[in-house]
């Protein structure tokens, strides 16, 4: 009743008028059709704007992980457990940064090693 009302006083635009007819489909399928107010509309969309932006930062963090440990494989080799789980506990891209040039100018895996957990320990003191 209320969307004939609606469709009887003003005029959708094409988007919204095959929204409204897909819901009332929706509805006559048993399903039950919720009303959003303007303001949790409002809220979803910045919501998923969010989830979008935080997704896109966690995706950057896991990249540069990811990297540390490929260099760490192509110039040392095998890259034990244990640092791997010390790098992938970072989740800060500017430490993530550090250890990318650290694993780059590094001569050894040993000298990685010694300064990740020095610094890794150090950070963690504080």
């Amino acid at each position: 009743m209320v969307t004939r009302f609606i469709e009887e006083v003003m005029r959708l635009p094409e988007e919204l008028d095959r929204e409204l007819f897909v819901e009332r489909l929706a509805r006559k399928g048993g399903k039950k059709m919720e009303f959003h107010t303007y303001a949790e509309r409002i809220g979803e969309r910045r919501g998923r704007r969010k989830g979008k932006v935080e997704g896109k930062i966690e995706g950057k963090i896991e990249t540069k992980r990811e990297g540390i440990v490929k260099l760490l494989e192509m110039r040392f080799g095998n890259v034990s457990k244990r640092m791997q789980v010390t790098i992938e506990s970072s989740a800060d891209q500017a430490a993530l940064d550090e250890l990318f040039t650290l694993a780059f100018k590094c001569r050894s895996m040993k000298a990685f090693e010694s300064r990740l957990l020095k610094e890794y320990v150090a950070a963690n003191a504080s």
